[in-house]
């Protein structure tokens, strides 16, 4: 209760700062684009969170915000955050329906995010995040799978790239869900005993 009324009183004072305009007008200085683009991303992200953590209902505000930041500026983070906010949403959906519709509709998002900035490993990271729980019929384990390859393999090249960025504890548990999926258990344990070897406050975090 307290972290979310914590999450709650942000997005409040996130919200009085936003630009009235959720779309750019003409003649707009590029420096303003990029504040404005930069606050609704914050906003957007902040509501994907809150729906992600508590399931309190705030992909509608997370839709607004995130397609105001992408007509500010298009950035494939804030297409990853669209994404994964309605795949949330079909998490969270009542009938199966909404949840194929949503869950499809976010996998075009996350793709197209991935597409446009496939070096960017949070952008990448976040489409694993999003999609490594989504029921079989989706076919995406083969996607995580190639996500979590080359998350690791730039682990191993440049490990000071994820630090501010993503935990790398995290890519190694992500792989050990994965692992587990596949049902490779004794794999999956190896990855989860890296991971919290790498836990703690050195590690580098979104």
């Amino acid at each position: 209760a307290e972290a979310l009324a914590a999450s709650l009183a942000e997005l409040e004072a996130l919200e009085r700062d936003l630009p009235s305009a959720p779309k750019p007008s003409e003649g707009l200085a590029p420096p303003d684009r990029e504040r404005a683009a930069a606050a609704f991303l914050r906003a957007g992200v902040l509501c994907h969170d809150i729906q992600s953590r508590f399931a309190r209902p705030m992909i509608d505000k997370a839709d607004r915000y995130l397609r105001s930041s992408l007509a500010y500026r298009e950035t494939a983070l804030a297409r990853v955050y669209l994404g994964s906010a309605h795949i949330i949403q079909a998490r969270d959906a009542a009938s199966v329906i909404s949840k194929v519709a949503e869950a499809n509709a976010g996998l075009k998002e996350a793709d197209a995010a991935v597409k446009a900035a496939p070096d960017d490993l949070l952008v990448r990271a976040i489409r694993v995040e999003c999609t490594i729980g989504l029921p079989e019929m989706f076919k995406r384990l083969d996607t995580v799978t190639s996500d979590l390859k080359i998350l690791l393999e730039r682990y191993a090249k440049s490990p000071e790239s994820f630090n501010g960025v993503f935990p790398p504890s995290r890519v190694f548990e992500l792989k050990a869900e994965e692992l587990d999926l596949r049902g490779k258990s004794s794999m999956a344990a190896q990855y989860r005993a890296r991971a919290k070897e790498l836990q703690g406050p050195a590690e580098g975090g979104r």
